[in-house]
């Protein structure tokens, strides 16, 4: 098997009427970054590992990854890949012979023929891993075929899992969407551009192929249905009204629902187009305009929208969304500080009430995570870290709201980070834990030889050392959880470890010391002067140094003692754990 741990191999699968492009990682062995979420255009991952690995469903930080860990080698297979090496070489040395290396080249696809259906047979044995677990025959993924064939259907099959639904209608398709090439065309038939030559052919195949299933008009009429009862509509305008980022949007509309970037970008721009959004541009956003010229302008409307060339990345240029018709607080700000308030209630007091609750917990809060940040060795804080100091410390509400505004800087920013504030406000004692955590996993000192129990004690740690950790306080519960679990197996194997190991320096005590007396009871006849030159003059002090030294550890420890201190406080043994199974 050919490694190659940094580049993956890109595969496309059809589900539901998408075509949708996936990763393939063939490597040697386990690395966590295989583990990561995927993002960008990639919807499925697939990693066949070449070695046995220790691979733990909690390491897979996405449900579209599956992991391939293979069973016992096949002798057919181990002779074939020697055939086919044997083969290469032959090759190699008769390059210069047209005859000999054309017969020689035959020979080789027979070989390889042979040992792929050895591969086969030879996966067939293994383990496929995924979080949750897939409910899969190996027989039939290994059937036949090769790799690409293999990690079609284990794609499939993540795809199918992922993405039980989705907004397009397959039924309606008369041919699969490719998004990349498909998404532009969609969108220019929808808003009726007919191309430079006022006519384009692809506008009808497009809006007649495409239209129904996305819920756009036919080539009949080339314009955009009412797009505001879809459920795509009502789930931007959700998340817009939220004040979610449009780069999160983006990628919950590709990611979450299963549109991909391409038809997320379409879709985000009908919904614009239709006439009741605006748009405010980041500065530099480079879009450009259907002649090539830039677009000046730092803000969209729906004319502008349908005027655009195909953007690619539009999430990622895209400062605030808004409702144009949604009804405006006289300060955005003090308006989603305070939530839903009634008419009759005054924002600014209910703003202030509530950062007022807030900034109760804020200290505790910021002290916290600052102990968290100092595990992970963080040069740079997390700007709403930073912010949340100043908030914490001002001397009154309406200066910490002031602060607040100041830090924030527009409306869309400010919900983020007020909701990012009440997330941590809520998992303070998560956030200790893990800082607590963080601390005995550095203390727990365990051998590589440990198997399992090193690997789970790495990925643990690496986990803890994660960049976006800090930002994302939905996930610490069951971080938490886990390191408990792991801490109390530990526990469990250390306390059995050091009774065992203490259980046989005590025998070895007992030894010593019977060899020192017999040591102090020898030297005694170095005193007679009949019996010549005295010998082994050294040896009872070199036996009461071994006496010493090898003493048994009496302390008693239960697992709770453990897991609140890795290491035995009296004699801090063994200072490493060697062939420790906690499972």
């Amino acid at each position: 098997m050919t490694s190659d741990t940094s580049t993956p191999t890109p595969v496309s699968v059809e589900h539901r009427g998408i075509i949708y492009t996936g990763e393939v990682i063939r490597t040697e062995s386990w690395h966590s970054s295989h583990g990561q979420p995927l993002k960008g255009d990639a919807y499925f991952r697939v990693v066949f590992l070449e070695n046995t690995s220790a691979v733990f469903p909690r390491s897979l930080h996405d449900h579209r990854i599956a992991v391939y860990v293979p069973g016992e080698r096949s002798v057919e297979l181990e002779r074939a890949e020697a055939s086919i090496r044997s083969m290469r070489e032959a090759m190699g040395t008769y390059a210069t012979d047209s005859d000999t290396f054309d017969l020689l080249s035959a020979e080789t696809h027979e070989i390889e023929d042979h040992a792929v259906d050895a591969w086969a047979a030879s996966f067939r044995s293994g383990h496929l891993i995924a979080a949750p677990s897939l409910d899969v025959s190996l027989q039939e993924i290994f059937a036949d075929g090769y790799w690409s064939t293999w990690a079609e259907r284990i794609g499939k099959l993540l795809l199918e899992r992922a993405y039980p639904s989705t907004p397009v209608r397959a039924e309606l398709l008369q041919i699969p969407i490719r998004p990349e090439s498909g998404a532009p065309v969609i969108f220019n038939a929808a808003v009726g551009h007919r191309g430079d030559a006022g006519h384009d052919d692809s506008t009808a195949f497009a809006l007649d192929s495409f239209g129904p299933a996305l819920g756009l008009s036919s080539s009949l009429a080339p314009r955009v249905t009412d797009l505001s009862k879809s459920e795509v509509a009502q789930r931007i305008s959700s998340m817009v009204n939220d004040g979610w980022p449009p780069s999160d949007i983006g990628h919950a509309l590709a990611h979450e629902m299963g549109l991909t970037y391409p038809l997320a970008t379409a879709y985000l721009l009908l919904w614009i187009s239709v006439g009741r959004h605006s748009v405010r541009l980041r500065p530099g956003h480079g879009l450009l305009q259907r002649d090539g010229t830039p677009l000046e302008t730092d803000s969209i409307g729906p004319d502008d929208a349908r005027s655009l060339r195909w953007p690619l990345g539009l999430g990622e240029r895209l400062e605030t969304l808004s409702e144009a018709d949604a009804p405006t607080a006289a300060d955005p700000y003090l308006a989603a500080l305070a939530g839903p308030v009634s008419q009759d209630d005054d924002i600014q007091a209910a703003a202030l009430r509530r950062i007022g609750e807030l900034q109760d917990d804020l200290p505790q809060v910021a002290r916290s995570l600052t102990r968290l940040a100092t595990t992970q060795r963080k040069q740079d804080l997390p700007r709403e870290l930073a912010l949340l100091h100043q908030i914490a410390t001002a001397d009154s509400v309406d200066a910490a709201l002031a602060a607040a505004r100041r830090g924030t800087h527009t409306p869309a920013v400010f919900v983020a980070t007020m909701t990012l504030w009440q997330a941590w406000a809520n998992s303070d004692s998560d956030a200790s834990a893990l800082a607590d955590l963080s601390d005995w996993l550095a203390a727990a000192t365990i051998d590589e030889a440990s198997g399992e129990a090193f690997t789970e004690h790495d990925l643990l740690t690496e986990r803890l050392q994660a960049p976006r950790l800090l930002t994302s306080p939905h996930e610490w519960a069951a971080l938490v959880e886990t390191g408990h679990l792991f801490q109390h197996r530990y526990a469990t194997a250390y306390l059995r470890q050091h009774r065992e190991y203490h259980a046989k320096v005590g025998t070895l005590a007992h030894a010593v010391d019977t060899a020192w007396r017999k040591a102090k009871a020898l030297d005694r006849l170095n005193s007679l002067p009949a019996l010549g030159e005295p010998v082994g003059v050294g040896l009872p002090a070199l036996a009461e140094e071994m006496r010493n030294a090898v003493m048994a550890c009496g302390t008693e420890r239960e697992i709770a003692d453990v897991e609140a201190a890795p290491m035995c406080p009296t004699c801090g043994m063994p200072r490493r754990l060697q062939q420790m199974s906690i499972i």
